[in-house]
């Protein structure tokens, strides 16, 4: 509250007689903040990040350079000036974030456990310069939770339990004659005797000493992939499914905004579910074969029909489609990431089952079961056997689908290791995505759909089946024509499936263990960058720090490669129409004119930096808008001239 971070209920706060919440922004100017890791932007180089800090502060260009470069030399810094800090350690992102909160040399230091996960050697030197800061009249308040420290480094110190000081003073007052860590325990209380815990016996328990007739075997390093000592294949599953539950129900107590996402989902899941009962019911009233307005025959519902078809082909696509929903949120923070199963030794066939069945325990499959099984009633007068081959396709359809899921997530992971191939991975993922999803409107308005018959469609099915994208949708039809064997070769190949997918995940989780922490190389960037010739103020560091992002983070990226393709679909589906065309632009404008708003969005809580330095929001927009107006306007410009190319042509 005192840095003007978290508004107080009442009472007041003053800074060398400043009001902190009447002119909240000239009191942030006094004081410096660390950030916390997750408050920073890691993108940046370390360089970058220090000349963007003081940049924010109103410094001037060069001063904050030659701050930075004194900085990154005393914190053991200046060989990874040009890295990114995202690459940085624990330790060297810690420096980073102090070296942030001093590099406009504030009245008021404010530090939260400055020394973690800092080495010796670049503490006892922080520690120096902290010393040697305060000397000169500077003001150092530090927040930890070890006593040794603040008994060393502090001379005034204050006790603070549940929001109230329990003691003040200088060291040797609060200490009152004992050791600090022991005035503390007694200040704050909750200290009690430990628990004897009879099981807590170093493992002797389970040591057996080794009988004459038995031979020691030597211990071999295995460290990431445990042996069948492992829990039970089935155990570890039903665990990890109850786990995903409970997480789930647990994020739900704890957020409302969750919650509704949440409900939502399910309101989507039933209207899904409800549809396609619905649909599935119109859909078996209609005849086996019909006659068209122009006399020719037509199969409806008969193997080889056109609800056969499109069975098929919708099945497949979707089985796809998926695979890519998965890949778009490839690196989000999942709940059931293996990473998070690595310190318990489960056995890699034991886990990687368990996180396929949890995933199969999700609103997801669920729906997709409940959704597929509800479509059999369009078989409904196609007798019992074709009903049941349905509803077991359901199930198979949607253990294929999520089997294929994990494969192609597993692949992309293990394959796609360094940050600049993934950026590229995600964006040929999300581009590739949105021609799917056009896929059929580009289909039906270019002609194509049309302009193919039956036999071509039916051959396109034939493929379709016999892959297992497909082969699930078939077994009805098979059923319905009493081709078992074939039936029975299409769960074969399904069957087959999943096994190398789930072999496969196997090894990629198996290979992932073994190699995590392994050395990658860092990204770097010589100089400060677009730091160098925005302008010399808060809102030209504001500025440059965001056209240092849309090169950087993919997801902005692709701001600029979703209007190229809005163009290209459109002009595949005009006709000769050029309005179609210039219809593309002003899709492609809006689309423009909405990712401004995503900003803050992408700061993530890199925006912090903001709220930490007092900046103005009127110079958060300046420098926002002089980015997204002047690239917006040529590149509209840009996409308006190949309109008029495209509708020469």
């Amino acid at each position: 509250m005192v840095t003007g971070l978290l508004v107080p209920d009442a009472g007041t706060a003053m800074i060398l007689g400043h009001d902190v919440w009447s002119d909240v922004n000239t009191a942030k100017r006094m004081i410096g903040v660390m950030p916390q890791p997750d408050q920073i932007f890691d993108r940046l180089t370390g360089l970058q990040l220090l000349v963007y800090s003081g940049m924010l502060r109103g410094m001037s260009r060069d001063e904050t350079t030659r701050r930075a470069q004194d900085l990154l030399n005393a914190f053991d810094l200046a060989g990874a000036a040009n890295t990114m800090v995202t690459d940085y350690s624990a330790g060297m992102t810690k420096k980073i974030c102090l070296a942030s909160a001093m590099i406009h040399s504030p009245r008021i230091l404010v530090l939260d456990e400055p020394f973690e996960s800092v080495d010796p050697v670049s503490s006892a030197n922080l520690k120096d310069i902290l010393i040697e800061y305060a000397k000169t009249g500077g003001t150092v308040i530090i927040s930890s939770h070890v006593m040794a420290l603040v008994e060393k480094m502090c001379t005034h110190v204050a006790v603070i339990n549940d929001g109230l000081v329990c003691a003040a003073g200088t060291v040797d007052e609060v200490a009152a004659g004992e050791e600090l860590e022991d005035r503390f325990l007694q200040l704050v209380g909750g200290r009690h005797e430990a628990a004897h815990l009879a099981w807590l016996d170093g493992g002797q328990a389970q040591a057996q000493a080794p009988t004459s007739a038995q031979t020691i075997q030597p211990i071999l390093p295995t460290p990431a992939t445990p042996t069948d000592d492992g829990p039970p294949m089935i155990k570890t599953a039903i665990t990890l499914v109850r786990l995903r539950w409970t997480l789930t129900l647990a994020t739900l107590r704890k957020s409302a905004w969750q919650t509704v996402a949440y409900v939502f989902s399910a309101v989507l899941a039933a209207g899904t579910i409800i549809g396609t009962g619905v649909l599935a019911w119109f859909i078996g009233i209609l005849p086996p074969f019909t006659v068209n307005a122009d006399g020719f025959p037509l199969n409806i519902l008969g193997p080889g029909g056109i609800v056969n078809i499109v069975v098929v082909l919708v099945g497949a696509t979707m089985t796809i489609f998926i695979g890519f929903i998965q890949l778009m949120m490839l690196g989000e923070g999942s709940t059931m990431n293996p990473r998070k199963f690595a310190i318990y030794g489960i056995a890699d066939r034991n886990l990687q089952f368990g996180l396929l069945l949890s995933g199969l325990s999700g609103i997801p499959s669920l729906t997709g079961v409940a959704s597929l099984m509800l479509w059999t009633l369009a078989y409904r007068h196609m007798g019992p056997a074709v009903i049941i081959s349905s509803l077991l396709a359901a199930v198979l359809a949607v253990i294929t689908m999520m089997s294929i899921s994990k494969l192609v997530i597993a692949l992309s992971t293990t394959l796609v290791t360094s940050k600049r191939g993934k950026g590229a991975f995600y964006i040929f993922i999300v581009l590739t995505f949105v021609i799917i999803c056009q896929l059929p409107n580009i289909l039906v308005n270019s002609g194509i759909a049309f302009s193919l018959n039956t036999e071509t469609w039916g051959a396109a099915t034939a493929i379709a089946a016999w892959t297992p994208f497909g082969a699930a949708f078939q077994l009805p039809f098979d059923a319905l024509t009493g081709a078992w064997a074939v039936l029975i070769a299409r769960i074969a190949i399904l069957a087959v499936t999943w096994i190398v997918c789930f072999a496969v995940c196997t090894w990629c989780l198996r290979h992932e263990r073994l190699t995590i922490g392994a050395n990658s190389p860092s990204e770097t960037a010589k100089g400060i960058g677009a730091f160098a010739w925005m302008p010399d103020s808060a809102s030209g560091a504001v500025s440059a720090r965001l056209i240092t992002y849309l090169k950087r983070d993919p997801r902005q990226a692709m701001t600029f490669a979703m209007p190229v393709l809005f163009l290209i679909i459109f002009a595949f589906q005009a006709h000769g129409i050029s309005a179609v065309v210039w219809q593309s632009l002003i899709w492609c404008g809006w689309f423009m004119s909405v990712v401004e708003s995503n900003g803050l969005a992408y700061d993530g809580r890199g925006f912090t930096m903001e709220v930490i330095a007092g900046v103005r929001g009127r110079t958060d927009r300046i420098g926002r808008v002089r980015v997204y107006v002047g690239i917006m306007v040529v590149y509209m410009v840009l996409l308006y001239l190949a309109g008029i190319v495209l509708v020469a042509h």
